[in-house]
């Protein structure tokens, strides 16, 4: 399934009422480049045996009746860049499942991720989980420890846990999981240099020996200042006139 759209689909309650019911090895599919949403129960469905891919996907903005977006249950589906947001439960619950989760962005749920059962063994890494209400990231099976490494939580500081990471401000991510190493720059951040100045003219002024650079700031939202060096070309050295020039001239 590549570039379609399901959306208000689903019933209450039941598996099969998914908007995509995928229900065991048999009928594995993958699915790329797709939106899913407004689904009334579980929005992706997987079963058993399922060995799906679903990749590059939005799937978002499932009803509130204490339905997960995807609902992984046993298996080993892939899913790797999608975007999934907006449920007001769970973003991916898991049970007795092994799925590789992937360069996700899972965002703005009830729980970002909630794992269950003695068999799950996902791997969670290099996804954005921000913004989830209650969790992060959720394992509630003690006698599993859940890998969820190199993930964006929200903030550098990592994600809170009470006992290991008390001073974490990004999602909460319960007992029983391993997050430790996190990722600790934004992947959304804009990293992109803003445009150089537009010079403009220079005039010298002989008498008061004075030189007054112009110059048009660029419009990036992220330009903050000008720093001006004067460079002795016989001397070979360099030196920082202005490091924090906010206007459009400047005189020496």
């Amino acid at each position: 399934l590549d570039y379609v759209t399901m959306q208000y689909g689903g019933s209450y309650t039941g598996t099969a009422s998914s908007i995509l019911w995928i229900a065991d090895s048999a009928s594995s599919v993958n699915v790329d480049h797709s939106t899913f949403q407004y689904s009334r129960y579980a929005t992706i469905w997987t079963g058993p045996g399922s060995t799906s891919t679903i990749s590059n996907s939005t799937i978002n903005n499932t009803a509130n009746n204490g339905s997960p977006t995807v609902d992984v249950t046993g298996g080993t589906t892939t899913l790797t860049g999608n975007t999934i947001t907006n449920s007001y439960y769970y973003g991916i619950w898991i049970t007795d499942a092994s799925p590789t989760i992937t360069a996700n962005t899972i965002q703005n749920c009830g729980y970002g991720i909630y794992v269950t059962g003695s068999s799950s063994a996902p791997t969670i890494s290099s996804n954005l989980i921000t913004g989830n209400s209650s969790y992060g990231l959720l394992n509630v099976t003690s006698s599993v420890t859940i890998t969820a490494e190199n993930n964006w939580w929200g903030d550098a500081s990592g994600p809170y846990n009470a006992t290991t990471n008390p001073t974490g401000t990004g999602d909460t991510v319960g007992s029983y999981v391993d997050f430790d190493p996190w990722t600790t720059t934004d992947p959304t951040a804009d990293t992109t240099p803003p445009s150089d100045v537009t010079l403009g003219t220079t005039r010298k002024d002989v008498w008061a020996q004075t030189i007054t650079l112009n110059w048009t700031n660029p419009t990036d939202s992220d330009f903050d200042h000008v720093q001006i060096d004067r460079t002795d070309v016989t001397a070979g050295t360099t030196s920082t006139l202005s490091s924090a020039e906010t206007g459009t001239s400047y005189s020496d």
